[in-house]
């Protein structure tokens, strides 16, 4: 995607200033560009971002930045291979752009984040980047100007000073080729599944821009992109062969890995399989409420590894498209939650073993066991379930879970609404 003006001033000010003023324009090409190094990437980088955090400004937007390093650091664990350190932020502009530069610093601006309603949709711009960072695109794009025509500009940089920033205007055709475009494309998806994002963010999101396109508010990401209705067909079908593939939790990090912004403060337990709440990526739960025709369907779209186990994403979806996302995790005798929200806290959402002949309180909720019975929903009759009454503020719920399966029933005792599954599917089986 597109950087400004200013940006390629500054890559261009600053090589010289890495390669020494005294270097001739072709020892800065072979001293920057060909000899380079991950160590002398992020300096260069880091002093292009300091000039760019500079001329337009870092978003004030907390909640913004922090999503955007939420996401961003869960995209980076599920990396096979972290060159860089990698760093997300937001710009204060309504532009509607992101770039990466070199060393693994990417940038997005509020006018894009803005349009963007889901986190999967975030992932896959940030993705997009990173692939370019990841993959070195800036340098194989500066490789193809060498010769008189990069040395001549270089040269006429560094020596006309005043008329730097008019003559970077013609440096507007620096964007990525097609080429390139397209690998950030397919690498990109690959990156946010694997964190566990849904690919079919990249499809929202290429959709928003054919959208502003045909509105004649051309976004600057699409200047030098593939053409917007055969990139979507494209990114279409590099989805599909991705769901023909089964996604794997992030795996653990390095011992000093902070998994924080992506997870949260993780609670104090040893979370572990439970067979009555069994998370997999790729599990699906539909229900059905009584007396109202209404269906909502639970997804698990992903998973993130930690030191302390795994955390799943679950995105809850009903009729009319609207979703809530959160974290959830299990121990061997309760089932944690945490929403989707940055700075949100975990949070117990049931208990599983409540001691049999009395009831326990955790929090504002009591737990205590229902008499096991047999329990017949649309998707089938399970014979041998585990019944818990949670009760507390917000009301007195009756609970039975079927053993490899998980919720199959839950009635609110004070209004009778019944929720009753009606088809499931567990990830992996």
């Amino acid at each position: 995607m597109r950087t400004m003006v200013w940006l390629t001033t500054a890559l261009m000010l600053t090589c010289i200033l890495l390669a020494g003023a005294t270097s001739t324009s072709a020892q800065i090409l072979e001293d920057v560009f060909q000899k380079t190094d991950p160590a002398r990437e992020v300096e260069l980088g880091r002093r292009i971002a300091k000039e760019c955090e500079k001329e337009i400004g870092l978003s004030k937007n907390r909640a913004y930045q922090n999503r955007v390093e939420r996401i961003g650091r869960a995209i980076v664990e599920s990396l096979p291979q972290k060159a860089y350190p990698y760093e997300f932020k937001v710009l204060a502009s309504q532009d509607m752009n992101a770039f990466s530069l070199p060393g693994g610093f990417i940038y997005i601006y509020e006018g894009l984040l803005s349009r963007l309603s889901s986190d999967d949709e975030v992932a896959w711009v940030l993705g997009h980047e990173l692939a370019h960072a990841s993959h070195r695109h800036w340098h194989r794009q500066v490789e193809r100007m060498k010769g008189p025509t990069l040395a001549a500009i270089l040269a006429s940089v560094f020596s006309r000073g005043s008329e730097a920033v008019s003559l970077a205007h013609t440096l507007m055709s620096l964007s990525y080729s097609r080429e390139l475009e397209e690998e950030a494309d397919k690498a990109g998806l690959e990156y946010m599944w694997s964190a566990g994002f849904d690919p079919n963010g990249a499809l929202r999101v290429t959709q928003l821009l054919i959208e502003l396109e045909k509105g004649r508010s051309v976004p600057t990401i699409l200047s030098t992109h593939p053409h917007p209705e055969d990139r979507l067909k494209r990114i279409r079908q590099l989805c599909d062969d991705l769901k023909q593939r089964r996604p794997q939790a992030t795996p653990p990090g390095d011992v000093d890995t902070d998994l924080t912004a992506a997870v949260g403060q993780l609670p104090d337990v040893a979370s572990a399989a439970n067979p009555w709440f069994p998370l997999a990526v790729g599990s699906k739960w539909t229900y059905s409420v009584a007396g109202t025709g209404a269906t909502y369907t639970v997804a698990v779209a992903g998973a993130i590894g930690t030191k302390q186990g795994t955390v799943y994403r679950v995105e809850t979806t009903f009729e009319k498209g609207n979703a809530i996302r959160c974290q959830m995790l299990t121990t061997a005798g309760a089932v944690w939650r945490r929403t989707a929200s940055p700075s949100s806290p975990w949070e117990l959402d049931c208990v599983l073993d409540p001691p049999a002949d009395q009831p326990c309180v955790r929090g504002e909720w009591t737990y205590s066991m229902l008499p096991a019975q047999p329990v017949t929903v649309p998707c089938g009759s399970f014979q041998q379930t585990l019944g818990i009454r949670k009760k507390g503020p917000k009301g007195t719920y009756d609970m039975w879970f079927a053993k490899g399966v998980g919720l199959v029933k839950r009635v609110c005792v004070e209004s009778g609404v019944t929720e009753t599954l009606i088809s499931y599917k567990i990830g992996g089986q």
